[in-house]
């Protein structure tokens, strides 16, 4: 297929994500995309296209979130994320063990489910020397669990009577990447969109010191991927904060941030393309998902027990 009838298809779905699907169903049109036409026809950076979508949408909804609520809520969870990120730790290194996983692959999945997915593995990659094999198997993993997240979160929470703001705390500990937390906590509602954004960014500010005590240890280099977009969604919570915004106004910010969001999930889905499964372990699979299995009910029991 040509360029330009992959842009207007890719161009087409997109319109109609947008106009009537939910997240879940973006990130799944995106990699059906992917795995049927493939993404070779794309011109454009994908990857970075995706990255912007979301950072975009992240600091949009920023000015529909109260200042107060965000420095208390991200002050809190600041704590709660370094807790969380050394059991993640923990728990990643007794696994890998049993996995007979290598200690490059069992720092990215760890690094990618301890604090932010897809951002933690291409911060780290370089840095421990990884390969590209190594990088896109790690990546593949974290977007297909992120997929079965989407999905199965939200239906989860109902089944077990989750409130807004646990279901926000449970999403944003819990699931890998912030696309995917904040699509599934906008399923839930809009208060736990919120309360998942907030936290979520705070626990992704733990990527800094993490790649910082990386690049000591390592003698590769690479360049370190700070998170600037987190104070800008802090500015924009700041101005939302300032004085009385018109309802229209705050109407199209949150329709534009949603319209950004399934965007971000559609391209981030067509990341998963043939390519990507083929680059896919069993063992480092199987080695990610009992990681992650174990720590949903960890997050889930710091939720409700906070968020009381």
């Amino acid at each position: 297929m040509s360029p330009a009838l992959n842009h207007g298809l890719a161009a087409i779905l997109l319109i109609g994500l947008i106009a009537f699907a939910p997240p879940a169903i973006a990130l799944i049109v995106g990699a059906g995309y992917a795995l049927v036409l493939g993404s070779e026809g794309l011109t454009f950076n994908v990857s970075a296209t995706s990255k912007w979508c979301l950072q975009t949408a992240i600091v949009l909804l920023g000015f529909n979130i109260a200042i107060a609520e965000v420095a208390k809520t991200g002050s809190l969870y600041f704590a709660v994320g370094a807790a969380y990120i050394g059991i993640a730790a923990l728990l990643g290194v007794t696994l890998a063990k049993l996995f007979f996983i290598s200690g490059t692959d069992r720092t990215l999945i760890t690094s990618g489910t301890a604090i932010c997915g897809g951002t933690a593995i291409g911060s780290v990659a370089p840095l421990i020397g990884a390969k590209a094999e190594e990088t896109a198997c790690a990546l593949g993993i974290v977007f297909l669990l992120n997929l079965v997240a989407l999905i199965t979160f939200p239906w989860l929470g109902e089944q077990i009577g989750l409130s807004q703001s646990q279901f926000g705390v449970w999403a944003a500990l819990a699931i890998h990447d912030t696309s995917s937390v904040v699509g599934a906590a906008q399923t839930y509602g809009v208060e736990a969109a919120q309360t998942a954004t907030v936290v979520k960014l705070s626990r992704t500010l733990w990527l800094i010191p993490l790649v910082l005590w990386i690049g000591l240890r390592s003698s590769n280099k690479g360049r370190v991927q700070v998170p600037y977009f987190v104070l800008f969604f802090i500015g924009a919570s700041i101005l939302g904060s300032a004085g009385e915004w018109p309802r229209l106004l705050h109407s199209a910010l949150d329709q534009t941030s949603d319209a950004l969001l399934i965007a971000a999930l559609f391209l981030i889905g067509i990341q998963i393309d043939r390519n990507a499964l083929r680059a896919m372990s069993g063992r480092v699979i199987g080695y990610a998902t009992s990681l992650w299995l174990i720590l949903i009910p960890t997050a889930l029991v710091i939720a409700v027990l906070i968020e009381q």
